[in-house]
């Protein structure tokens, strides 16, 4: 590595880092006027610093993977700006290094980087999406539980509620079970003293065992309950000959729907990774539109590219402008990077209600691509 490379990556990096610690010290600073009063009249006696610290160390994962095509564009439009500014770049010109040869370091250390970023959000993030949707009453009640997003088991059209929900037991304390009309439940709703979430076997669905459920022998003794859904399948299981493992006041319901989806909710969707995404599309329980799913995915698959995109369309910015004004160069530049993730926001909201969600999803590359290689190419002239 050359010392103009060194410099360079050094310049970046650095303003890279200043303007993270800005934009985080900002939202910060807004987010907690918002919510002092949570973390300081917190329950169970907690202590609201490390509530607080919890709190924003989780929450700045997602901000960061926001921010990071914006942020990625100022800090290469600074570093940019400075050189020309103090006449560095005529003097690399004068001795017959290009623009191009001059920017690289830049390109690489940001592939490398939305690479990092890319490992993370797949590999590792996923792990702790249930963090990322805490509030600080729910930290400072850790130790007591989550409390349960209530949803519908779209497959089932059961809905799935509870008091409190244990992810390191798989289990839900007081779990309410509210039924469609269909199976004949009496009042409609199954209650238990707790829910014990079991994986999907090669004899048995996925599901929830519930235990010491109240009405239990109206449910055995009942003529009229249909264990079964509208497909045929084997829903509701009963203590019978047919599923001994079950106790004399316990029954076992068939769900797709996970107790980690049950933490989170809907925004589960924001933080999975790509895998899970293409298992949720592919389950018949989530309640999710199946074009929204869709269009995660292909928005997800492009996203390193569309890291990319602003700094490939602001770069060149630098250099055709005669004047060396460096705050309007960076403000047009942050100007074309937010024009950009607009469209692509509007692209992905959109693509959940058009019948053509990959079309969506896509848009964003279709229009800018041809836009950003033809500016990337007056670099090269």
């Amino acid at each position: 590595m050359k010392i103009i490379d060194r410099y360079i990556i050094l310049n970046f990096v650095r303003n890279l880092l200043l303007w993270y610690l800005t934009l985080m010290g900002l939202y910060i600073i807004v987010d907690l006027f918002s919510n002092i009063d949570s973390f300081f009249n917190a329950e169970n006696n907690a202590n609201p610093f490390v509530i607080m610290f919890r709190y924003y160390f989780f929450h700045l994962f997602p901000i960061i993977d926001m921010i990071s095509a914006s942020t990625i564009l100022v800090s290469a439009l600074t570093v940019m700006s400075m050189m020309i500014k103090r006449n560095e770049m005529i003097a690399l010109m004068s001795l017959g290094i290009s623009r191009i040869r001059v920017i690289s370091p830049i390109l690489i250390v940001t592939i490398l980087y939305i690479i990092l970023l890319f490992f993370l959000k797949e590999m590792v993030l996923p792990h702790y999406k249930v963090e990322f949707v805490k509030t600080p009453k729910e930290i400072a009640l850790s130790q007591s539980g989550i409390q349960v997003k209530r949803y519908q088991d779209a497959d089932s059209k059961v809905w799935l509620d509870g008091k409190q929900l244990f992810l390191e037991d798989q289990k839900i304390n007081e779990p309410i079970l509210t039924f469609p009309i269909d199976f004949h439940i009496p009042q409609n709703v199954i209650q238990a003293e707790e829910a014990i979430y079991i994986p999907q076997t090669e004899n048995k669905p996925s599901g929830y065992l519930l235990k010491n459920v109240n009405k239990i022998k109206e449910l055995i003794e009942s003529k009229t309950l249909s264990t079964k859904d509208k497909k045929g399948r084997e829903f509701i299981f009963l203590p019978n000959q047919s599923s001994p493992e079950l106790g004399p006041n316990d029954c076992f319901i068939a769900s797709g729907i996970s107790l980690e989806f049950l933490a989170t909710g809907e925004e589960w969707i924001n933080y999975a990774s790509l895998g899970d995404l293409i298992s949720a599309f592919k389950n018949p329980s989530f309640r999710l539109s199946r074009k929204k799913i869709e269009t995660q995915i292909h928005a997800r698959i492009i996203n390193p590219l569309a890291c990319l995109i602003p700094l490939i369309l602001g770069l060149p910015i630098i250099f055709l402008r005669s004047d060396r004004n460096m705050i309007q160069s960076i403000a047009l530049g942050a100007l074309l990077s937010a024009l950009f993730l607009g469209v692509q926001f509007v692209c992905i909201f959109l693509g959940a209600k058009l019948d053509s969600p990959i079309f969506a999803a896509w848009f964003p590359l279709i229009l800018f691509v041809p836009i950003a290689t033809t500016t990337f190419a007056s670099l090269v002239d």
